[in-house]
């Protein structure tokens, strides 16, 4: 928490709560001190970084009218968040793989889409639904998807690229940074 943090940033005051209950132990203190500093590394090595839009809605968001749900607050690095959307550069996520060094058009075709439209039959996808609809209080996030929608075979390319294409996902990750 951040008052253990302030503690063991101030210990040598010897009046803080955390050096009063460790019985003025200066291991201890060093032990804990050495942990948060891990931590803050830990937690700086794997950010998300930034958020990034890939709908039509984002594109001339007035940020003024845009109000965030509470379960969804986020200051977006300080960037509006008409600056933050992104317009695609290809027609299709399929042509945007084979662009990329990681993905050739037979990987595509073999083993992306066969496994996508293999998975789509299945009981397991088949009872995957969205959980909002198309009204702006049913889909926050704006990705004009139906309420009530199965999951899509393109839906399952992106999760099959991200997840089967480890240097092609890094590659993507690596641009939120």
């Amino acid at each position: 928490s951040d008052a253990l943090k302030q503690d063991i940033e101030n210990y040598q005051c010897k009046n803080c709560n955390l050096f009063y209950i460790l019985n003025e132990n200066h291991f201890y203190i060093q032990y804990i001190r050495q942990f948060i500093k891990i931590s803050r590394i830990s937690a700086a090595a794997f950010s998300t970084g930034i958020l990034f839009w890939y709908h039509d809605y984002y594109k001339n968001i007035n940020p003024i009218k845009y109000k965030q749900k509470y379960w969804n607050i986020n200051n977006f690095g300080g960037y509006p968040l008409s600056e933050l959307y992104v317009s695609p550069y290809y027609k299709s996520l399929k042509q945007e793989a084979v662009n990329s060094k990681f993905i050739q058009m037979q990987q595509f075709n073999q083993i992306i889409i066969r496994k996508a439209n293999y998975y789509v039959k299945e009981n397991k996808c088949k009872n995957m639904k969205s959980i909002y609809g198309d009204d702006r209080d049913k889909d926050p996030f704006h990705y004009n998807i139906d309420g009530n929608s199965p999951i899509s075979v393109h839906h399952l390319h992106s999760v099959i690229l991200y997840c089967d294409f480890t240097a092609f996902c890094t590659d993507f990750s690596s641009t939120f940074r």
